[in-house]
């Protein structure tokens, strides 16, 4: 995956399809690289299934490591019924995870796919 690069901004976007539940956590969150990748991040769940708790602590954590990191991680095109989840659940979550929530998903998908 190559951050897309205009003006001197890099924006670098995850795509994920696919159900996401707790034998896949490792792999997606094996698939960042908050140190390598560029200021700003996007993590497109437009064509995933957040399963159960482990996906939405996996999402959580990711989101932890890079604003640890000092980068700009921002999460879209999640399903209704995804968010409905999170904001369940959000007490049990990283706090700041629901700021990076859109507010409703949007339909437009583009970016490279990551399959669990």
């Amino acid at each position: 995956m190559q951050p897309a690069c205009e003006e001197g901004t890099c924006v670098k976007v995850y795509k994920v399809n696919g159900f996401l539940y707790f034998g896949a956590v490792d792999s997606f969150m094996a698939a960042f690289e908050p140190e390598k990748d560029p200021a700003e991040v996007i993590l497109k769940l437009c064509s995933a299934q957040l399963c159960d708790f482990s996906a939405m602590q996996a999402v959580s954590h990711v989101s932890k490591q890079y604003a640890q990191a000092g980068k700009k991680f921002s999460v879209t095109e999640i399903a209704t019924r995804d968010m409905r989840s999170i904001y369940k659940m959000s007490s049990m979550l990283e706090p700041g995870l629901l700021e990076l929530l859109p507010e409703m998903p949007s339909g437009d998908c583009a970016g490279p796919d990551l399959r669990f």
